[in-house]
């Protein structure tokens, strides 16, 4: 005789969620606050692009002196300016392990289940990139 195959149990149903609908006031406080969101964005954007541009940069600069991997140490500790120009850095190889969910919620259910933790729930403001429905 054969055992039944385990299957994985039925999702839990989520309640319904409500959404609003918000139209800026023309002049209003709220579309104040979202042009100048909109302008830290776009400044941020650009900040943050230059900023993954020199740590690129200077990454390849700290690797470059050991042009043997074999003579690679764990860990590069760069000293502050003593004029305060810069901080000090710590450069580090990271590595590691993770735990591959979405194979595990495929391949056992029942341990993904077993382990699976709700999350905190927090607000989330982001730009709206299109593919909502208008209406």
């Amino acid at each position: 005789m054969t055992e039944p195959v385990p299957q994985p149990a039925p999702p839990v149903p989520q309640p319904a969620r409500k959404r609003a609908k918000i139209e800026p006031e023309s002049g209003g406080k709220l579309e104040q606050l979202l042009i100048s969101n909109k302008k830290a964005d776009d400044a941020e954007s650009v900040a943050k692009e230059a900023h993954e541009e020199l740590k690129a940069a200077i990454k390849a600069w700290l690797l470059s002196v050991f042009p043997d991997p074999a003579d690679l140490p764990d860990a590069f500790d760069i000293t502050a300016d003593p004029h305060g120009r810069y901080p000090a850095y710590t450069m580090t190889l990271k590595g590691g392990w993770r735990v591959d969910s979405k194979t595990m919620a495929a391949e056992d259910p029942e341990t993904y289940q077993r382990w699976l933790k709700p999350v905190k729930a927090s607000w989330e403001l982001r730009e709206n990139k299109g593919g909502a429905r208008r209406g």
